[in-house]
Parts: structure tokens; C-alpha cells; sequence
């Protein structure tokens, strides 16, 4: 997925705790995660513990990348990646990462959401980006997933367009 997202022309920075097959895939920029399912920090810390680890990985993440200064910003505040097969894409996946403010990146675009969609072939997400960009063209979805008090409320933004 990684080298995917390299080709097309945006940098990117691997949070994995499978360092190796990152390594061995050719992942460019990799950081050991933390476990599988919750790569970014230890659910048996205490939640504000958990969100420090956290900011401290996309920290590091946007650090490794920064230099780079290549993203694509698909609305106001939001950034899509792309990987598909070639980086070991087997089926489709959307990911979505919600930052507790926006960042600066390279000095003139300002995100605080992240989203990287993953595909196994050429056409099987554009459903998917479609459902992505009818969310996202309206600005109060947007503002939505912003407020959200939890992972629950923007699951259910997102499931009226699937």
C-alpha cells in the first residue's frame, strides 16, 4: 500500500508493528507500531496516555514525510492517499484518521483529516471514493466528523453513504 501511494507522488510514513514486512516490501519510511489492531498505542493504557502515544506517532510520521512536500487535498482540510495492489493490497479498505487539529503541511495546506483508501484492482473503490465524495462535499460532514466526540459518531456519518 505504501509503495503505491510513493508512486503516486505522495509521501508517505508506515506505522506498522509487522516492521519486517514493511521492510521487505520496500515501505520507504517505516515506524514500529504497538500491536495489530491499534498500531499507535496500548489499549491497557489509560485513554489520555493512549492519545499522547498517538500524537507522538503521526508527529513522527508527519516529520518523515514533511520534507517531501507532496500531498493531495481533496476538501478543505482533508487529505486522501491511494495504494492498491502493487503494495500488497489483497482487498478494499478505506482508513480515516481524525487529528485533534489541523496541521500545517509544507507551509500552505492545513489538514486534520487523513483518509487512505485501499484497492485490489484498477476500478473496484471508485464506488467507494464516490461515497467519499458525497460525504465530503458537504461542509457540515466535514464540521461533523470534526465535533464528533467519539469513533461511533463518525461511523455513523459515514455509513448513510454506503
Amino acid at each position: 500500500m505504501v509503495n503505491e501511494i510513493e508512486k503516486a507522488g505522495i509521501p508517505t510514513a508506515l506505522i506498522t508493528n509487522m516492521t519486517a514486512v514493511a521492510k521487505s516490501i520496500g515501505s520507504p519510511r517505516v515506524i514500529p507500531g504497538i500491536a495489530i489492531n491499534n498500531p499507535c498505542s496500548d489499549i491497557d493504557l489509560p485513554m489520555e496516555e493512549q492519545l499522547k502515544m498517538r500524537r507522538n506517532y503521526v508527529d513522527r510520521a508527519i516529520d518523515m514525510v514533511e520534507t517531501e512536500k507532496r500531498f493531495i487535498m481533496i476538501a478543505d482540510g482533508v487529505i486522501i492517499a491511494h495504494a492498491g495492489v502493487d503494495d500488497g493490497v489483497y482487498c478494499m479498505g478505506m482508513s480515516l484518521l481524525r487529528l485533534p487539529e489541523k496541521l500545517s503541511f509544507n507551509g500552505y495546506m492545513d489538514a486534520d483529516i487523513i483518509v487512505v483508501l485501499a484497492t485490489p484492482d484498477k476500478t473496484g473503490h471508485l464506488p467507494a471514493l464516490y461515497q467519499l465524495f458525497d460525504l465530503l462535499e458537504d461542509e457540515g460532514n466535514i464540521n461533523a466528523m470534526r465535533r464528533a466526540g467519539d469513533v461511533h459518531e463518525i461511523a455513523r456519518l459515514i455509513r448513510k453513504y454506503i
